[in-house]
């Protein structure tokens, strides 16, 4: 499971504003907690992504996001941005 939000020090933050000098290793999920890796490579869209195998119901219920919610994920400001609980 991925995502292109994660937790830094408990905050919200994008995968755009991820940091691996500051911010390495320590990114959590919004869902579950667990330690999430940033994916930021030539390939793949940037995304944060789980550490090991990981039935995160958050994500999975999250995961059929379409191209056009992602991009609006994109263009509102995080705070504008829901949270469940």
């Amino acid at each position: 499971m991925s995502s292109i939000i994660g937790i830094y020090e408990g905050l919200r933050v994008h995968i755009k504003e991820y940091d691996k000098k500051t911010m390495n290793k320590q990114i959590k999920c919004i869902g579950c907690d667990a330690k999430l890796i940033a994916k930021c490579g030539n390939v793949y869209i940037h995304h944060f992504a789980h550490k090991r195998d990981n039935n995160c119901d958050f994500l999975q219920a999250h995961d059929s996001k379409t191209q056009w919610h992602m991009n609006w994920q994109n263009i509102v400001k995080n705070d504008c941005i829901e949270k469940e609980f």
